[in-house]
């Protein structure tokens, strides 16, 4: 009865269900089909290319094409490629461009050029983007001192607002416990 078209037909249904129950979420059923393809690509862990994120592995699982695909990679670890950019070439097919092309440079310089726009800088890569849109601050405005200002004072008018017994002690507080004191004691 393996073969008939109902055979297997809920079985991705049942797991998305049992693990978003046990892990949380992230296990649709469309991610355990990527997850699926991935493994499928990948079967052997030392193949995957830490310098990828998910979001490279996701493009490159739209070529088919085992050399292509290969290819793809190590260009775009070569290049510092974001995941746009991958896409970018992924998508007019920069691999068979430069293989029909008996001189490569041009393509190779028109790739450099496109894909410059798209390369993520320190700052992207360093931190995650967060948009707080609550503090009022220009969309340009992201240091780290500008964000903590605006959240403790938006926490200090909250808390104000509350009235009698909830206290505002100070903007920034160092706050010992029991732990930190024997962690002490133990070191000396």
């Amino acid at each position: 009865m393996c073969c008939t078209p109902a055979y297997g037909k809920k079985i991705l249904e049942q797991l998305s269900i049992q693990l978003t129950q046990e892990f949380g979420k992230g296990f649709n059923i469309a991610n355990l089909r990527r997850m699926r393809t991935f493994y499928l690509l990948y079967p052997i862990r030392s193949t995957v290319r830490i310098e990828l994120s998910w979001s490279h592995y996701r493009t490159l699982f739209r070529v088919l094409d085992d050399e292509a695909r290969a290819w793809y990679v190590e260009e775009c670890i070569r290049e510092n490629w974001s995941a746009r950019a991958l896409d970018r070439q992924v998508s007019t097919q920069n691999y068979e461009r430069i293989l029909s092309s008996s001189d490569t440079s041009p393509v190779r310089e028109e790739a450099r050029k496109l894909t410059a726009p798209l390369a993520d800088s320190p700052r992207d890569i360093i931190k995650d983007p967060y948009v707080l849109e609550l503090l009022n601050l220009p969309y340009e405005s992201s240091a780290e001192s500008d964000i903590e200002q605006a959240l403790i004072g938006n926490l200090q008018k909250f808390i104000l607002e509350l009235g009698s017994g909830f206290a505002f002690v100070e903007r920034q507080q160092r706050i010992s416990t029991e732990d930190q004191g024997e962690r002490k004691k133990n070191h000396t």
